[in-house]
């Protein structure tokens, strides 16, 4: 009886160490990091490259249809529903009592913070022409929201806010859902159009004039390094013992 006492006694700790990030994820944040830096170091070298008017150009004029819709779509996500919707599963999650994780969820938008400070520091201008995504989707309401934005970060865009946004929450979500689902066909679906949609993004940013390829090329690794200790505290809350009813009405 008292072994099997100490087993139950231990095992949320032992939960903790089955579930904590092997020594190779924390390598591929160190790695991350160091690649955004070498793409900072380029970047500043000139604000603009030939190349990157030649990937948008390719990239905008893919033959296929409906494309520019799509990625005007996968853009205007992270322009209006994303945050809120980050917003929401965090309350979700307090209200069953998993504040660790709420807070998780909250802190997976801190990149997109991130990205606004760095880009009032670094300063490396904006391609010409982007395409307003409200219009295309006769929004043209929202446009209200970007005159909330300092004239300064639209005019400066390394790294891409959305791609790095894109990598912290649906990396999270991917992640989540690998290692929370049963196998199934919706869990192998979800995890394919959050990784489709991370790659996406990227696309759109070049492809419809918000972000030069640099930018976009910075904001990967960025994001990468960042889902990181996203994961690892979402790790921790997952092995956390939650509150049976006794002890949550205390």
């Amino acid at each position: 009886m008292r072994d099997t006492a100490r087993t139950l006694t231990a095992s949320p700790e032992a939960s903790f160490m089955d579930r904590r990030l092997p020594l190779w994820a924390w390598l591929i944040a160190l790695l991350s990091a160091l690649l955004f830096l070498v793409t900072l170091r380029v970047a500043l070298l000139a604000p603009h490259f030939a190349w990157e008017t030649i990937w948008h150009d390719d990239l905008l004029n893919a033959p296929i249809p409906g494309w520019f819709y799509l990625l005007s779509l996968v853009f205007l996500i992270g322009s209006t529903v994303l945050g809120p919707a980050v917003v929401i599963t965090a309350i979700s999650q307090l209200a069953r009592g998993h504040w660790q994780r709420a807070i998780v969820w909250l802190l997976s938008l801190v990149p997109s913070l991130t990205t606004y400070v760095m880009k009032a520091v670094i300063q490396r201008p904006c391609p010409l022409g982007g395409v307003n995504v409200y219009d295309v989707f006769h929004l043209n309401f929202m446009d209200t929201f970007r005159m909330l934005v300092p004239t300064t970060l639209n005019v400066s865009c390394f790294p891409s806010g959305h791609t790095t946004t894109y990598m912290a929450v649906f990396g999270l979500v991917a992640y989540v859902a690998a290692t929370g689902m049963r196998p199934s066909y919706w869990r192998t679906v979800v995890v394919a159009l959050c990784l489709i949609t991370i790659v996406l993004v990227g696309i759109a940013a070049i492809a419809l004039s918000e972000h030069q390829a640099m930018d976009v090329l910075g904001a990967y690794p960025l994001g990468a390094a960042l889902l990181v200790p996203l994961i690892w505290l979402y790790e921790r809350t997952a092995s956390q013992p939650q509150p049976g009813p006794r002890e949550a009405a205390k």
